[in-house]
């Protein structure tokens, strides 16, 4: 008799622990309505979670009762978060926007925009916020984020761009570079002019692999595009300043002004950087200082 009521007790037992279990599934989509695929959505401080499949659906299984922290994340958007208690199997679906990392949803890399996701090449573009957030104004401080890109400043007139592990660094005037620089759609791929400060910029794109078809001879390795903000139709003006070690001091500003609404809109900016060497020089003085001005 004992044997009899201990077995249907842990019958009971386990079907009241079977019945705290749920089910929680549902769909990620982007701000459009498109299924992301292989978004992670993925319950916090716990190891369950699921990755969506083609139609951006996920399904998470033995969820126990009470309330949970739901996220769901995906490369190149904004990580988000819900709670939400559960006393039963439910439905919970994602909406995920553009995020900063990848940024620059829309490109002009085939000469015309497009969205990236449009774009059949390996393709890197860093937006205007991303490079604020980061704090960079250097073309060689930007590459440690771009990958398959180094930038190897020899000399303040001879740069060298490295795209997945082959240099441009040639500087013959009658040999064009093997990856091509434009800066707002024009070519300044020569090593002597090439050296540009990053401010005031909207966004900045890396194509790697051939791109000689709408890049040139001189782009056989790969190319790279600095996009400038446009003048806007509104009063706009900023301003930042930093401050460091070795003296350093860092101004950037712009302004932007309707002179005739709708036709004629300039807009200026620019930055000064000023700071000491920090390497003796056997010589007298110090180097690897740096006094920059640009407009």
């Amino acid at each position: 008799m004992k044997k009899i009521i201990g077995l249907l007790l842990l019958v009971t037992l386990s079907s009241f622990a079977f019945a705290q279990n749920f089910i929680v599934q549902g769909k990620v989509i982007d701000e459009e309505g498109n299924p992301i695929v292989g978004a992670n959505v993925y319950i916090k401080n716990s190891s369950l979670g699921a990755v969506t499949n083609i139609n951006g659906e996920y399904t998470i299984e033995n969820i126990g009762k009470g309330i949970q922290e739901f996220e769901a994340s995906y490369i190149g958007f904004e990580t988000v978060a819900k709670s939400l208690d559960i006393q039963r199997n439910t439905v919970l679906d994602f909406q995920l926007s553009s995020g900063v990392l990848l940024e620059g949803l829309i490109v002009t890399a085939q000469k015309r925009e497009q969205s990236i996701k449009e774009i059949p090449t390996a393709l890197t573009s860093i937006s205007n916020n991303f490079i604020e957030k980061t704090g960079n104004s250097e073309i060689d401080q930007l590459a440690s984020y771009i990958p398959g890109l180094e930038f190897q400043v020899q000399s303040p007139n001879n740069p060298g761009f490295v795209v997945r592990g082959i240099t441009s660094d040639d500087d013959s005037a009658n040999n064009e570079p093997r990856v091509s620089i434009f800066q707002d759609g024009v070519s300044i791929s020569k090593s002597r002019g090439s050296v540009v400060e990053i401010f005031d910029m909207q966004r900045v794109e890396v194509l790697k692999g051939p791109q000689g078809t709408l890049f040139g001879r001189g782009a056989q390795i790969g190319a790279l595009h600095l996009i400038q903000n446009k003048p806007k139709n509104y009063y706009d003006a900023g301003l930042r300043i930093g401050f460091g070690d070795y003296k350093y001091n860092h101004v950037e500003i712009f302004g932007n002004a309707p002179i005739v609404k709708d036709k004629l809109f300039p807009r200026i900016s620019g930055i000064y950087k000023k700071r000491e060497g920090f390497i003796e020089n056997l010589s007298g003085g110090k180097l690897n200082g740096k006094d920059t001005k640009a407009v």
